[in-house]
């Protein structure tokens, strides 16, 4: 699954590259940047995350993962993919710095 949500990420920067048409657009993404990862995140996981649960059945949720109301996908993952693009792609321009 770690290999699957660094995927994500990955589109998330070609994503913005395209976007933005600047391969360096995550260095100083400003509003309009922190706005395409959360949009795009949230694009992608919900319907990959209902499609795994529900469609090819590949996991489940126990019943304390709290869900969200007419998409009945979980909290954490969505929070995960709002949380975490932001932070890798910071941590990438502090190092490509």
């Amino acid at each position: 699954m770690s290999l699957g949500d660094g995927l994500l990420v990955l589109l998330i920067f070609w994503i913005g590259w395209i976007w933005f048409d600047q391969p360096g657009w995550f260095q100083h993404p400003g509003l309009r940047g922190y706005a395409l990862m959360a949009v795009t995140g949230l694009v992608m996981i919900i319907p990959l995350e209902w499609i795994m649960i529900y469609g090819a059945k590949w996991w489940s949720y126990t019943t304390q993962m709290p869900l969200i109301p007419g998409v009945a996908v979980g909290v954490s993952p969505v929070a995960q993919m709002l949380l975490l693009p932001p932070l890798i792609l910071r941590v990438v321009a502090m190092w490509h710095r």
